[in-house]
């Protein structure tokens, strides 16, 4: 079952990965929207910073309200689009571990900690509005 909804979510995801993704720049990336039932937050809003001195990701989430940024500890962009992070969680305990691909378009979360997956769309525009969830 967690295949088959997935699959849609891949069916509009980008093709091409890392190959694609310059080794300097800073990239953002959201899908972040708002629930109209109760008006909160709901998606991932992802700032991606590549550069000589290294990697680094600002990842924010939401359960209920827009939880971070926090920095991604353990991020590793491998030569294909491969990346792996982990998000420390507040009131310690382990990690949340993240993996999926990168690209210059989107990231794909695949599988998220707690099942399914997720495609965060490049943001060119900071100004642009969050619209309405898809039902």
């Amino acid at each position: 079952m967690r295949w088959i909804s997935f699959l849609g979510v891949l069916l509009g995801a980008p093709r091409v990965f890392a190959a694609d993704l310059p080794h300097d720049g800073t990239f953002a990336y959201s899908s972040l929207c708002w629930e109209r039932e109760s008006g909160d937050a709901s998606g991932f809003r992802i700032l991606l910073t590549r550069s000589a001195a290294g990697d680094s990701l600002r990842f924010e989430w939401t359960d209920g309200p827009l939880e971070g940024p926090v920095q991604a500890q353990h991020l590793v962009i491998g030569p294909h689009g491969t990346l792996s992070f982990a998000v420390p969680l507040a009131g310690g305990g382990a990690p949340a571990l993240y993996e999926g691909r990168v690209s210059r378009e989107a990231v794909i979360l695949d599988p998220l900690p707690y099942g399914g997956g997720a495609v965060v769309r490049r943001v060119r525009s900071a100004g642009k509005k969050m619209h309405h969830c898809r039902d």
